[in-house]
């Protein structure tokens, strides 16, 4: 895929500022010295809904992550492309490292862009969540090519400021939409309504801008890649923490209850947050929702940002009920709230809906 930068009213100066960083391009040039010799590439992307692709108006083909994908396809036609989109929407770093390895990792991954900045928040949990997801996926045993995009709502905001901290660290290629349209939009030349759908979901011509974005950088390794040494250097130590090295996501699937309890198992078809349809479903009743899980810290993840629907009491390993108050961390589509953060090992995580109706999605554990 050959993208007319002027054609979607993008001057190259944009192109060029969107840049953040280069990085050290010596794992992206294997994957594609492996993609040119016709092997077998996989190409994932995990992220929120503008990876996802809401508002594309067609998520398979017009999102920037299949854009990106197609450029693979073309660029390489004896190679065999594989393609994994994860994006999620209203999700965070912080579940984002939870569920890395069941939905990105499992399949092998030799490229992998991670888009995040317009969801996570400015904070230490945030950023270190961050921070472990990037290291987890230039540790598997692909040894991944890995790039960052940030990306923007209308206002500017995002969290590029924390998370190019990591990218420096990990030496990896940086790509900020922000950086490359805001003078454009402050100029006039571009305006926000002729590239979005909302405050900060892209249409298919936003889709396409942040696909050439990428692709930019990509195509100028592929015309640079004889040049590039072979020669990897060997990853960097630990960024903040590996507190969430071994984290994982258990929902409905993946785990089994000691005992339902009150609660029942409930399925939805349609719905915005379609990821995880299946559940734990529950409104008012006197006995707890039982789960046994191995780890030092333990997540409840469950439907909504906030407490007004429901009353909701927890106990771990057989302690006096507890209230959850105010959630933990609102994770855009789900809410979470810590329960555990001690010993690591076998834990007893109870739950009760006291009141309201409470819809469980699943447990975070590290």
């Amino acid at each position: 895929m050959k993208t007319d930068i002027s054609a979607l009213g993008l001057m190259r100066e944009a192109v060029e500022r969107s840049l953040v960083s280069a990085g050290d391009p010596a794992r992206l040039a294997r994957v594609m010295r492996k993609a040119r010799e016709g092997g077998d590439v996989c190409v994932a992307c995990i992220g929120g809904s503008i990876t996802e692709g809401a508002y594309a108006s067609d998520r398979d083909r017009n999102c920037y992550a299949a854009l990106v994908a197609q450029w693979w396809r073309e660029s390489f036609p004896n190679a065999s492309i594989e393609f994994y989109n994860a994006g999620i929407g209203g999700t965070q770093s912080i579940l984002g490292v939870h569920r890395v390895e069941r939905d990105v990792l499992k399949y092998d991954p030799d490229f992998v862009i991670v888009e995040f900045a317009v969801n996570d928040h400015p904070d230490d949990w945030e950023t270190e969540a961050y921070s472990n997801l990037c290291r987890r996926i230039l540790t598997w045993r692909t040894n991944p090519a890995v790039l960052l995009l940030f990306t923007t709502d209308h206002c500017y905001i995002n969290t590029q400021e924390t998370e190019i901290t990591v990218g420096n660290h990990y030496g990896l290629p940086m790509i900020s939409q922000r950086d490359a349209l805001r003078p454009e939009l402050e100029a006039g030349r571009i305006k926000w309504d002729d590239i979005a759908k909302d405050w900060v979901h892209p249409n298919d011509r936003g889709h396409a801008i942040i696909a050439s974005l990428v692709i930019d950088r990509l195509q100028a390794v592929l015309d640079g890649l004889d040049s590039i040494p072979a020669e990897e250097k060997p990853l960097p130590g630990v960024f903040i923490s590996d507190r969430y090295a071994n984290a994982r996501l258990y929902t409905y699937d993946d785990v089994t209850p000691e005992s339902f309890g009150s609660f029942t198992f409930k399925q939805e078809e349609e719905r915005f947050w379609l990821a995880y349809k299946k559940y734990w479903h529950c409104e008012g009743g006197e006995k707890p929702l039982v789960f046994k899980v191995r780890g030092s810290r333990v997540f409840l993840m469950y439907d909504g940002g906030t407490t007004d629907k429901h009353k909701v009491s927890f106990s771990v390993d057989g302690e006096p009920k507890k209230r959850i108050e105010q959630t933990t961390l609102d994770a855009g589509s789900a809410a979470l709230y810590r329960v555990y953060d001690g010993a690591d090992g076998e834990h007893e995580i109870a739950v009760w809906c006291d009141e309201g109706v409470f819809d469980m999605k699943g447990l975070l554990v590290s």
